[in-house]
C-alpha cells in the first residue's frame, strides 16, 4: 500500500479535513449554465431573481457538487496527487441538495472517509462523505457520498 492509502485507511470514520471557503460568483454560475445549457432564470437572470424566491440568483446544484474535486485537491486528497497513477471518479452512492447557495456567498467542504476497499492489485475504492457548507446558513447545502477509484503504480 502507498502512503496515501495508509493515510486514508487511518482516517476511516473521522474527519479527513475541511477546505477553505470558496466564493460563488455570478460569472462562474453563468459559465456553468452556458456549458450545461441550463439557462433557468433562477441562476442566470439577475433581474428575474430579485423578485424570485431567494432575492438573488442561486448556483446550480450540479455546479456546487462539481466543486468536490477542487476541495479534494485543496485537502491533499489523492484524487489530485502525483502519488497515484490514476484517480477515477467512480460515482456517488448518495447526493442530497439541502439548501440553496446564493450568489456572493461562500462554500467549503467537510470530508470524512467512510471506507477504503481493496479492489485487487494496486486498485483501491475510497468512499467519502462530503458535506458542502455555505456561510449564509446553518447546516450543509449539499451532502454527497463520493466514490473514487485509485490505481497506484507497483
Amino acid at each position: 500500500m502507498t502512503s496515501h492509502i495508509d493515510q486514508l485507511t487511518a482516517s476511516i470514520g473521522s474527519e479527513y479535513g475541511v477546505s477553505g471557503w470558496f466564493m460563488i460568483e455570478q460569472r462562474k454560475i453563468d459559465i456553468f449554465g452556458q456549458v450545461t445549457d441550463d439557462d433557468d432564470p433562477m441562476h442566470s437572470d439577475v433581474e428575474w431573481a430579485r423578485t424570485g424566491p431567494f432575492g438573488v440568483p442561486v448556483a446550480h446544484g450540479m455546479y456546487i457538487l462539481s466543486l468536490l474535486p477542487r476541495f479534494a485537491r485543496e485537502l491533499g486528497f489523492p484524487i489530485a496527487s502525483s502519488g497515484s497513477e490514476m484517480a477515477i471518479n467512480y460515482g456517488f452512492d448518495r447526493v442530497r441538495w439541502i439548501n440553496p447557495v446564493r450568489v456572493g456567498s461562500s462554500v467549503r467542504c467537510r470530508t470524512t472517509i467512510k471506507k477504503v476497499e481493496p479492489k485487487g492489485g494496486t486498485r483501491w475504492l475510497v468512499h467519502s462523505k462530503n458535506a458542502i457548507e455555505c456561510n449564509a446558513h446553518e447546516g450543509p447545502c449539499v451532502v454527497a457520498d463520493w466514490l473514487c477509484l485509485y490505481e497506484y503504480a507497483p
